[in-house]
Formats: structure tokens, sequence, C-alpha cells
């Protein structure tokens, strides 16, 4: 993804745009990834409260389950919630 590779390159301000443009464009399930990334180069730059909007809207759009929501409560700081549950046998 290319604003990802913008936030490694250090452009972050690029990252953002291309992140936000990604993000409107994208299916649910994947605009849920796309915020996760934008959430992370949100918090590089120190806007705590965009990275955690960005978090929570992941989880909703995820419905609270799968790779993003995972990605989303454990960039939130609830790695209890980022654990997939244990299947009985």
């Amino acid at each position: 993804m290319e604003g990802v590779r913008a936030c490694e390159r250090g452009e972050t301000t690029s990252s953002l745009s291309l992140l936000t443009r990604a993000a409107s464009v994208a299916s649910p399930s994947r605009q849920a990834s796309v915020l996760n990334n934008r959430a992370q180069v949100r918090r590089l730059v120190g806007d705590l409260a965009g990275a955690t909007s960005d978090l929570d809207e992941a989880i909703v759009l995820s419905g609270g389950s799968g790779r993003a929501a995972r990605q989303a409560y454990c960039q939130r700081g609830k790695r209890e919630d980022a654990r997939p549950p244990l299947r009985q046998v």
C-alpha cells in the first residue's frame, strides 16, 4: 500500500492523505485495515485522538473480530481482546 510506504519514507503528510483516500473508497472489511494503518501514522505525528477514533471505527467495521479487529485492539492497548478465542476440541 502506497500510504504505508510513504510513512516508511518519513512522508507522514502524504501518507495520511493517501490512507484517507484509500479508506474512502475501500470496502468495509478493507477499510478496517486501512484505518489501522492510518491510526499508526496518526500516532506517529502525535494525533492520539485521531488514532483512537480510527481504531474504534476499525473495530466497528470489522465486527470486533478477525485480523483487523485484533490489530486495532492491540494498538488501543487491549491485548486481551486481541487474542483469538480458544477453540474447544
